[in-house]
């Protein structure tokens, strides 16, 4: 247990504090609005963000997240929010078949750091593999 030195809160909210849960809905809750491409989803959960959209091939499908990521960051820059680079994860779902074929890689990096790509991931409680054969998320449970 480590403690901080006091000090003024020139912006943001102390964590912890009452009010926290509710100005960080406020900050973040219009956040798929700035989102401009059509074919981008954006879901929120508390203080977690997913984007993910398709595409015929990974290219489109970089493009399209590099994009929306770019909105995302920016608008969180204007709020100024941060984005945990190192927290940010990037995965392609695809058929088994398709990953034996070619071995996707989606290149993206924030604020400089290149953000690992995960063959699984757990959302709300779900463990999700790239090509969605649950085992993962059986072995779990």
């Amino acid at each position: 247990n480590e403690s901080t030195s006091k000090g003024l809160v020139r912006y943001g909210v102390p964590q912890g504090s009452a009010l926290g849960p509710l100005h960080f809905y406020i900050f973040i809750n219009d956040l798929p609005l700035h989102i401009s491409n059509d074919k981008v989803s954006n879901d929120l959960f508390a203080d977690d963000s997913s984007l993910h959209t398709r595409g015929k091939n990974i290219q489109l499908v970089e493009t399209s997240l590099r994009g929306s990521l770019n909105e995302v960051a920016d608008r969180c820059d204007s709020d100024s929010m941060i984005i945990h680079p190192a927290k940010t994860k990037r995965m392609v779902i695809a058929t088994p078949q398709k990953h034996q074929l070619s071995p996707f890689q989606l290149k993206r990096t924030l604020q400089k750091t290149d953000n690992e790509q995960v063959h699984e991931h757990r959302i709300l409680g779900v463990t999700i593999d790239a090509e969605m054969k649950w085992q993962s998320h059986l072995n779990i449970v």
